[in-house]
């Protein structure tokens, strides 16, 4: 079976292919709850030791500011993935955004292309296929996505899904849905 799609990626399908990297990334789920956790728990133990030397306001105030870390500091350290991640890709992947491309597979090949670059690769190599919010991830080997938009050059969702869908089953992979995913 051979299918083909043609396709451009944005600078919104690049950021969430590394948004959704990161979640997903043990280290970066154990320093982000480290993050959000550690400085609130000191805040409440000086709380208490204030609280027990009589300092009551001082105590109130600490445990406020804890409540204020733990609600807060989240999503402020989630824009500023957002912001290392913009200019990440704005470094490394200028390149790629509006830019034609062209995605193709027979029984055994996978054949991407565009302006700079060219190439094929085993289908075996893809390890998993996954569906987020705006975007179609092909997971390969060495550890990186291709990127699938929703829709192809001529704005048609059907052909990308038909594509996908072609792929799962030349593959035996299961589209794994992550619709309900969102960067927090």
């Amino acid at each position: 079976m051979n299918a083909a799609i043609k396709y451009t990626l944005s600078k919104s399908d690049l950021m969430n292919n590394q948004l959704f990297i990161a979640s997903k990334a043990s280290s970066i789920k154990k320093h982000r709850l480290k993050s959000k956790t550690v400085l609130p728990i000191l805040y409440v133990v000086l709380a208490t030791v204030l609280f027990f030397s009589g300092f009551f306001n001082l105590s109130i105030a600490f445990v406020v500011l804890a409540i204020l870390w733990y609600l807060v500091y989240p999503k402020y350290l989630a824009s500023k993935y957002i912001m290392h991640y913009d200019k990440y890709i704005e470094e490394n992947f200028a390149h790629l955004m509006e830019e034609e491309m062209h995605l193709s597979f027979d029984e055994d090949y996978v054949f991407f292309k565009d302006s700079l670059t060219e190439g094929k690769m085993k289908m075996l190599q893809i390890k998993s296929i996954t569906r987020i919010p705006e975007n179609y991830l092909l997971n390969i080997e060495v550890g990186t996505n291709l990127i699938l938009p929703l829709f192809d050059i001529h704005g048609d969702e059907l052909a990308v899904i038909q594509f996908v869908k072609s792929l799962s089953e030349q593959t035996n992979l299961t589209i794994k849905d992550e619709r309900l995913w969102s960067w927090k």
